[in-house]
């Protein structure tokens, strides 16, 4: 749905305790249909989630879309590889992506996870928008969005932390940066 992020879909299955019990110690390989629908920065997202989800890692496919991202980044010669076709797995785990809500975490642990529609309303005191699973150039696009041409409300401290300079150019030279600090956002120096 627009608007939704990886990391909304890392916090639904956040939520599943059983996903959780079979998660520990390994990895989680994503696949089915809706995969080729994912963008990078959703699968990112995503995947930054793992230790959260107490997995070692999580992995995509090698499609298309994500050998034409690797490929300019890669340090050297690489061939993709993907699960054999009879590999065993320790168990599957479904989700509808269209069925997946704009999610929340917290207060005081990223385990407190519910559905966006369960708080709104609530008045908060900070936003964080940032990190290795929020703080791409389309979750900054989105929050420049939401913002460009309002103000964060004067009881609110709203910092932005994009993941990387390069994020942080991207965002400066296409007017996000300029929209969220006009709304009265605090950007940070990129992790």
């Amino acid at each position: 749905r627009p608007g939704l992020l990886g990391k909304d879909v890392f916090l639904h299955l956040m939520r599943e305790r059983s996903l959780r019990d079979v998660a520990s110690g390994r990895v989680i390989e994503f696949g089915g249909p809706g995969v080729q629908h994912l963008g990078i920065d959703m699968r990112m997202g995503i995947a930054n989630g793992a230790a959260q989800l107490g997995a070692l890692t999580i992995v995509f496919p090698p499609d298309r879309k994500l050998i034409e991202y690797v490929t300019p980044r890669a340090r050297g010669p690489f061939e993709a590889v993907m699960s054999d076709k009879d590999a065993a797995y320790v168990g599957t785990f479904e989700c509808d992506l269209s069925s997946v809500d704009f999610m929340v975490a917290g207060p005081s642990s990223i385990e407190n996870v519910r559905p966006l529609k369960d708080v709104e309303g609530t008045a908060i005191h900070a936003a964080y928008i940032g990190s290795c699973s929020s703080g791409r150039l389309e979750d900054l696009a989105l929050a420049a969005s939401v913002v460009n041409g309002r103000k964060i409300h004067p009881n609110v401290r709203m910092v932005v932390t994009p993941i990387s300079s390069r994020v942080l150019q991207e965002a400066a030279t296409s007017g996000i940066v300029a929209a969220l600090v006009g709304a009265g956002a605090t950007i940070t120096t990129p992790g």
